[in-house]
Parts: C-alpha cells; sequence; structure tokens
C-alpha cells in the first residue's frame, strides 16, 4: 500500500529558517496561552512551520524522549551493572549528562588495575559506534601529565559504549582552590595547568567541549588533571552529529555557539576555560541559568554580557582581579568566537603576562596602561633592593603629563610621548640581565632628559626625583643621589630655600644619603626639611609626618631606641588625626611603632599595637596577604619575647601560609617565617616537628639569597637548638659553627646574631659534658 506518511515538507531557506527558529525560542518559553497569542500574532510564511515543530517538540516531550536525551544509563541507588569489556564496576562514582561513572578493575595475570568507567549513552546516528571505536584510539593516544589518560574504551553486550579512564582521586578545582584558601595569584597559577593540558589537546586537534570543575580535579599535590574526553570532537573528522546541534553540554560553561548548534572550534574550549576562571576567581558563574528554559537561556548567553569579575568576586579578592584579569576573562567569554583568544595557549601567555606585570594582549596598549605596566615588572624585579619605588616611567609619565595638561600646550604634551616612547623601547629587563637592562634605560633618560625638556625646570626637577626613585630601588645609590641632588637643586632654584617643595626634596635625598651610612648627611637634612614643613605647615601637617617617619628610621639605625620611638609615636599621633582608621599609611605607622616599642623593650604594647594592626588588616585590607603575613610575624615574635610561645605558634603558623599563599614557597619571607616558627617551636619543647621546618627555611635562603648570606644562620642557629634537643649534637654544633661563621662574615663580630651563635655552641658543649 506504500507509505502512507504525511510526505516531509521541504525544509524553507536560510534567512527564513533563522526567524522560524527564533520564533521557535520566543513561543518554547511561554505558557499554553501565551504561546497561542503569539502564534496569531506571527506572519503567515512562519506560522505553519513554528506549530509544525512545536507540535514535534510536544508530542517528544509527553512521551519522554527528551527528558531522556542524557538520561543515565543506571539509576543513582540501582544495582552495580554487569562488566564492560573487561571492566567490573565495583562502586558508582557520579552521574553526568552523557552517562554514569563507576570506579571499575580489571585483573590480568598477576596484575589489578584500577580505572573510572563511563558507562557513555549511545550517539546520534547509526554509525556512531565505527565513529566512537575510531575516535577511541586518538583519544587514548593523549599523554600528558595534566590529562587523565583514556585507558580503554568499546561496547558492552548490550551496545551500550563505554569509556575506561584514568582513575584520579582529588577535588574539583574550585573546592580545592577554596578548601586550601588559595590567594588570586595562586588560582591563577592553578588555571594555568589545565590552559597547558587543553591547548596540548588542541595541538593534536581534539577539542573537549565539556570543561568544568568537575571534570578539572587538583590531587593532594596540587596537580590538575583535566577528565572525560567522552563527548570530544576530532577536529576535521567526521560529523558527528554533535558539532551542529544542541548536543552534550554543560550549558554554564557552554559557548553561544553549542546553545545554537553552530560550528564547535577550539574557540569552543576557550570559552569554557574563562567561565571556569570566572568561577574559580569569583565562586560565582559568570551568568546564572538555572531555572531557564533551552531557549530563554540560549537568548542569557548569545546576548547578555556577564558582570566583571572585580564586581561579582569577594571582597578580599575584587581588587586584584581589577583591571587585567577583568579583560582577561571577558575577553575569552566573548560571545563571538573570533573575539576570543584564539587558543587556550593564547589564553595561558596573556595570563602569564599579568603575572609577570606585562602588558596582556586583552587591553589597549595606551600609554598609560605601558608604563603602567612598565612599573609592575620593575617592582616585580626589585623586591629585595632597599625601597620599593614607583619606576621610572609611571612617575614620569604622570608627571609630565600632568605638567603638559596644567599649561595647555600640546607641543610639550607630544614631546613627552615621544620621550615615553623612547624609554620604553628598551628591551624587557626581565628578560636577560634584569638590572643591569634597567639601568641602561634609566641611564638613557637621565642623559636626554635636559635636553628633551629644556626651558622646563619644573618638568626636569620632577623627572630627575623620578630617576632617583628607581635607582634607589635597583641599589644604585649613588645614581639615585645624584639624581635626587639634581632635583634638589632645580626645585630650590625656582621656590626658594624656604618652600615646603624644597623641604620635601630634602628629605628625599636624605633617605639616600642614610642608606649610604652617610648618616651626618642624613640628619641635617631631615633636620631642615622638618624645620621648614612644620614652620610652612603647621606641625600636624601629613608632610610632617613624612620627614618624621624618616627621620625615626634613621633614629633607628643608629641605636637611638628612644629617639625612634619619640619620632614613630609623633608620626602615629598625627595620622590618627589626619587619616581614616583603615588607612594604609596609618597601618604601616601602627606596625613601626611596635617595632619602636619593642626596641625598648615595651613588649606589651608592641604586642597590643600589632594586635590593633592584624585587625584592621582583617577588617580593611584582607586582599594584602603579604602585608597580613609581615604583621603577623611581628606579632609573633613580640608573643615570643613575653614567653607566650602558644600564642607565638599560633600566629607564626598563619604568617606561614599566608607566605605561602601570596609570594610562593621559594620567597625568602616564607623563610623568615618558617624560621620564626621553628624557633617557637623548639622554646615549646617540639624540636621534632620544628627541625623540617627549619631546615626548608635554610634551603629557602640559601636559594633565594645565595649560600654565604648572613640571613642563613638564622634558621641554623634554630636547628642547632633543635638538634641539640634531639640528641644529635655532632649536627647542631656543625649548625652552630656555619651560623656564626656566616654572621661574622655578613654582619662583623660585635652584631648581636654572634653571641646568639656563640650561645648556641655554649650550650651544646655543655650537654657534651653532661
Amino acid at each position: 500500500e506504500g507509505d502512507r506518511r504525511s510526505p516531509m515538507p521541504p525544509p524553507p531557506d536560510p534567512a527564513t529558517w533563522s526567524r522560524v527558529r527564533e520564533a521557535l525560542l520566543v513561543a518554547l518559553d511561554r505558557d499554553r496561552a501565551g504561546r497561542a497569542a503569539f502564534l496569531e500574532g506571527l506572519d503567515a510564511d512562519l506560522r505553519p512551520e513554528v506549530e509544525r515543530l512545536l507540535e514535534a517538540h510536544d508530542r517528544a516531550e509527553a512521551e519522554g524522549a527528551l527528558s531522556s536525551a542524557f538520561e543515565v544509563p543506571a539509576a543513582a541507588d540501582g544495582p552495580l551493572p554487569p562488566p564492560a569489556g573487561p571492566w567490573r564496576p565495583v562502586r558508582r562514582l557520579g552521574a553526568g549528562g552523557m552517562g554514569v561513572v563507576f570506579e571499575a578493575e580489571r585483573e590480568g595475570d598477576g596484575f589489578r588495575q584500577r580505572a573510572a568507567l563511563k558507562l557513555v549513552r549511545p550517539g546520534f546516528g547509526p554509525d556512531f559506534a565505527g565513529r566512537f571505536v575510531r575516535e577511541r584510539a586518538v583519544l587514548a593516544g593523549l599523554e600528558h601529565a595534566g590529562v587523565a589518560r583514556l585507558l580503554d574504551g568499546g561496547l558492552t553486550d548490550d551496545g551500550l559504549p563505554y569509556l575506561a579512564m584514568e582513575l584520579v582521586e582529588g577535588a574539583p578545582i574550585t573546592d580545592h582552590a577554596d578548601a586550601r584558601g588559595l590567594g588570586v595569584e595562586a588560582r591563577v597559577r592553578l588555571f594555568l595547568q589545565v590552559c597547558d593540558a587543553v591547548a596540548y589537546a588542541h595541538r593534536r586537534l581534539v577539542v573537549h567541549r565539556d570543561l568544568k570543575p568537575s571534570n578539572v580535579l587538583v590531587a593532594d599535590d596540587g596537580r590538575a588533571r583535566l577528565l572525560d574526553f567522552g563527548v570530544a570532537k576530532l577536529l576535521g573528522g567526521e560529523d558527528d552529529g554533535l558539532t551542529r546541534t544542541r548536543g552534550p553540554m554543560s550549558r554554564a560553561y557552554a559557548a553561544p555557539e553549542q546553545h545554537v548548534g553552530a560550528e564547535i572550534t577550539t574557540a569552543t574550549d576557550v570559552y569554557a576555560l574563562g567561565a571556569l576562571l570566572y568561577e574559580l576567581l569569583t565562586g560565582r558563574r559568570p551568568l546564572e541559568l538555572d531555572g531557564l528554559t533551552a531557549g530563554a537561556a540560549e537568548r542569557v548567553v548569545r546576548e547578555e554580557p556577564p558582570p566583571k569579575p572585580s564586581e561579582a568576586a569577594p571582597a578580599d579578592r575584587a581588587r586584584a582581579l581589577r583591571g587585567d584579569l577583568d579583560a582577561v576573562v571577558l575577553k575569552a567569554l566573548s560571545k563571538e568566537p573570533e573575539r576570543r583568544y584564539p587558543s587556550a595557549d593564547a589564553l595561558a601567555a596573556d595570563l602569564r603576562r599579568h603575572l609577570g606585570g606585562l602588558p596582556i594582549e586583552a587591553r589597549a596598549p595606551t600609554v598609560g596602561y605601558r608604563v603602567g605596566r612598565f612599573v609592575k615588572r620593575h617592582r616585580a624585579g626589585v623586591a629585595g633592593a632597599a625601597a620599593v619605588a614607583v619606576a621610572l616611567v609611571a612617575g614620569l609619565g604622570a608627571a609630565l603629563w600632568q605638567a603638559a595638561a596644567a599649561r595647555e600646550e600640546a607641543a610639550k604634551a607630544r614631546a613627552v610621548e615621544a620621550f615615553l616612547g623612547d624609554v620604553l623601547a628598551a628591551p624587557d629587563p626581565l628578560e636577560e640581565g634584569r638590572d643591569v637592562r634597567v639601568a641602561d634605560v634609566l641611564d638613557r633618560a637621565a642623559a636626554s632628559l635636559d635636553t628633551a625638556f629644556a626651558g622646563q625646570p619644573a618638568v626636569r626637577a620632577d623627572a630627575h626625583r623620578r630617576l632617583g626613585q628607581t635607582y634607589f630601588a635597583l641599589g644604585l645609590l649613588e645614581a639615585s643621589a645624584a639624581q635626587y641632588a639634581r632635583a634638589l637643586a632645580l626645585v630650590e632654584g625656582l621656590d626658594g630655600p624656604g618652600a615646603a617643595s624644597t623641604a620635601a626634596a630634602q628629605r628625599d635625598l636624605g633617605v639616600v644619603r642614610r642608606d649610604l651610612a652617610d648618616f651626618g648627611a642624613a640628619d641635617s637634612l631631615y633636620a631642615l626639611s622638618l624645620a621648614t614643613l612644620e614652620r610652612r605647615l603647621g606641625p600636624r601637617a601629613p608632610e610632617v609626618a613624612l620627614t618624621l617617619a624618616e627621620l625615626a628610621n634613621l633614629r633607628h639605625l643608629t641605636g637611638d631606641a628612644e629617639g625612634a620611638e619619640r619620632a614613630y609615636r609623633r608620626v602615629l599621633e598625627i595620622e590618627e588625626a589626619a587619616l581614616p582608621p583603615d588607612s594604609p599609611e596609618l597601618l604601616v605607622s601602627i606596625g613601626n611603632l611596635a617595632v619602636a616599642r619593642a626596641g625598648v623593650e615595651d613588649y606589651d604594647e608592641a604586642a597590643a599595637l600589632l594586635e590593633r594592626q592584624v585587625r584592621l588588616m582583617r577588617e580593611h585590607h584582607p586582599g594584602d596577604r603579604e602585608t597580613l603575613g609581615n604583621s603577623l610575624a611581628n606579632l609573633g615574635a613580640v608573643y615570643g619575647r613575653l614567653d607566650r610561645y602558644g600564642d607565638a605558634a599560633r600566629v607564626q603558623t598563619e604568617a606561614v601560609a599566608v607566605f605561602r599563599d601570596a609570594l610562593g614557597d621559594d620567597h625568602p619571607d616564607t623563610g623568615f617565617g618558617l624560621s620564626n616558627l621553628g624557633g617557637t617551636l623548639v622554646a615549646l619543647g617540639r624540636p621534632d616537628e620544628a627541625e623540617p621546618l627549619l631546615r626548608e627555611s635554610v634551603a629557602i635562603y640559601r636559594g633565594a639569597l645565595g649560600e654565604g648570606h648572613p640571613n642563613v644562620g638564622y634558621p641554623l642557629t634554630y636547628l642547632a637548638d633543635a638538634l641539640r634537643e634531639r640528641g644529635r649534637l655532632d649536627e647542631a654544633a656543625d649548625a652552630a659553627a656555619e651560623a656564626e661563621a656566616l654572621f661574622r662574615a655578613g654582619f662583623g663580630d660585635d652584631h648581636p646574631a654572634v653571641e646568639r651563635a656563640v650561645e648556641a655552641r655554649a650550650a651544646i658543649a655543655a650537654a657534651r659534658g653532661g
């Protein structure tokens, strides 16, 4: 009798189909009454096709076809399924849209192997099994430390596809980061492992297309592993029915092209990486799609921009995300594939540029932005110098552009831009010979400055001051002093010897003379500065506080503890009256006074001041982890002086954790925290716990500061104490002797550290005699 089914209508042309599709999505989001009203208003050429598709949708939904499209092949609480090939399921691990995952085992001649067995729902086409087997071989060839390997795959006796993958035990990347309390930089570095794994797959023409937190597990060793290439797509391979349809996806992480059934490319994974990074940094997904219909979710993903990560993140992370990381994440999440990063490698490269203080590709290369990045990478390069100052180009840029704006001289603005371009043309100092290369840039700028801005003494004075700051940050003190002296001469010539600006220049030069151990010259410059500022601005002016703080530092260096304490106290009194309680400057002054009070052995007030500093840091600056770590370390040292060793161990343990998070395991501050904690544990009678911490501290100091640096002697002295307590007297004697030699070579014979090492050796000798 032939086929009695109604003939299939011819497909509409592409333009009409686009309109049909949009109308269908709108109709699906409405209830029955709203849908009828909407259909009444449709054009006559669209309505029949939309009604036909709605009828097919409703029929499929009534038959359960839609709900079962991604139904798992075994109930959560049901019996374990039969073996799949050689793999015997032993317990259920979890379920997802494409199947259920079990821990499974297989046994052979003398071996047992464990795996994560995923029973995959059949695909979308009659030749699925053949494609599955062909692609399985390629996926099994992925060999990367960040990718869980595909061990096996095939079809069960019932024709159900299965994948046996390397069993990875760990937590989803977001859970791991939250449980460890990772800071922003640590989260970015962890995410870079994921980028590297995805980039590896892309280089082998494999797109994951289901990247999400549960598919990125982090083991206890901190290594991220990428799981579940079960729905991966081979680029350039046959269409699997998932490439141009709404295939299996986790829609909160799926790119717009996945929602609309467009072509899947590496840019699809870049979008998912952006969504993953967004959640890792903020604790939230970029777009909230829960409870939305497919049509509504698609429109949100296609049309609504996510909030900036810095606006969605917790307060303690928001500041670190503002700027570069906002730009990187939003570029990865661009609606159009061509506007995203072209690859996971490109995304990773921009993140590494951000971590290195270099300009990122996601932001416009304006002069202001470029000079800001220049400052940041110089700061990173001179973190161990005597002071971390604003580097050359930012200072020059701000000062010179402000001067140009104030005078409204377009010619000067053009000259400034040309000057900045010349300075920035130098090769990146981080790439080779950092200090020498930076010095070359500064020397070139210094040599050309007076010529470039001849006839503009005010601009030249500020530029010389900025050069002095940067030379100082690099530890090039003589060059710094020469620049500051030039700036002072220019300012004094312009404004006169009794001007506040001249007093500020005298203070700047005094700082460098102090660090050159020219204490008499520094004292004279500070006295002149302080007298002028008090006379011109009043005794409680903020500028007075700045000079007093430098004077206090000089008094501390020259052993005048009482003079240092008086000056620091005046600074704090001025700032408490002028600044809000959460001001960073005020917090620094609280810490300085605490150190001064400890210097005159008033440990009770020192502890109270440091407790106040720590409390204010936690309340107002939780993202400034480095400063918090230093505050905790100082507080622990003061607690130790008060014989409050239990409190000391508590805050020093936190200080070590903060330093590791903020600065890494190899930073000298981490070594400092470990050394102090180890010494406290020895005092508490816990030398067995102290020894590994102190050995780690010694290794960090040697790696970061050099074998012969005298600071290596501090953890060595504590280590000698710990070894003596454990009865290992020969090792203890060696540690104490090495510490004493380092102290004498680095500090001289009269330094208190030498006396401390001698005491350690005497205690070891007494233990031998006992």
